[in-house]
């Protein structure tokens, strides 16, 4: 399943999760308040902000929100299965 890291008050994140409900795909979201390995797995992979979508370890949308906001329902469903 695709996961959404996302935190509290953040435009670009409710964005991001608009985009993928707006699409029908399926997503968990992490908020990385509530997730203290949330936030490290980000830092540790050189993240500084939220959104940030991924498969298992793989980025799906290097550039945050802007790259969101551009992927299609058939690449989401093709990375959610």
């Amino acid at each position: 399943m695709i996961a959404l890291y996302t935190q509290p008050g953040c435009i670009h994140c409710d964005h991001a999760k608009t985009h993928l409900n707006l699409l029908e795909v399926e997503f968990e979201e992490i908020n990385i308040h509530e997730h203290a390995d949330a936030l490290q797995f980000l830092k540790d992979n050189g993240h500084t902000t939220v959104p940030q979508l991924y498969r298992d370890t793989l980025l799906l949308a290097p550039g945050g929100n802007v790259r969101i906001q551009e992927l299609t329902k058939q690449q989401l469903n093709e990375w959610s299965q």
